[in-house]
């Protein structure tokens, strides 16, 4: 039997977080938030993923999916792959291996509603802010490329959920069922 793994992709403040917390069934990989409890945050430049995190992100990735079987649950992957290299990474181990029934969302909300959840979670703190902004805009870039990469090879095990509409988290559900 294979083991599913789910992959939850979409720019900041799309509602990935909010997502894996109303999942409780799951196993959350948080990739991001540990990587952000490794390091300060000028050490991202501003940005979602630099390429100096590749191979750590990969790591914790790798070591939650594995964390998750062991326990008996479905891992949901948060916010990877986020870049060409990880995502090769992701193909080579998981979306090309016959021991894995892989899902791969999109989540995506408007822009405006995205700025207005980034201002309610960071209203007192300007530097958080500012760097969720920035962060908001480039990820967008990076993520339009790798979603299209992946709808060619895998469309059939690929959805785009919008976190702006009512139900969205119930369909979430029927696809990873699926």
């Amino acid at each position: 039997m294979k083991k599913i793994v789910v992959f939850i992709m979409g720019a900041t403040n799309c509602g990935k977080t909010t997502l894996i917390n109303s999942l409780e069934e799951y196993y959350p990989v948080v990739v991001g938030k540990k990587l952000r409890e490794m390091f300060p945050p000028e050490y991202f430049d501003g940005q979602a993923a630099p390429a100096k995190t590749d191979e750590i992100a990969f790591r914790l990735m790798v070591e939650g999916i594995d964390e998750a079987h062991q326990l008996g649950k479905i891992p949901l992957i948060d916010g990877q792959p986020r870049n060409q290299v990880q995502l090769g990474w992701c193909e080579a181990n998981y979306f090309d291996n016959q021991l894995y029934d892989c899902k791969i969302m999109h989540l995506w909300a408007p822009r405006d509603i995205r700025v207005q959840r980034a201002e309610k979670r960071d209203k007192d703190d300007p530097s958080k802010l500012k760097l969720s902004m920035d962060r908001m805009d480039g990820d967008s870039i990076i993520l339009y490329d790798l979603w299209l990469q992946l709808s060619m090879n895998y469309i059939d095990n690929m959805k785009v959920f919008n976190t702006s509409k009512e139900g969205y988290i119930d369909d979430i559900r029927r696809f990873i069922k699926s």
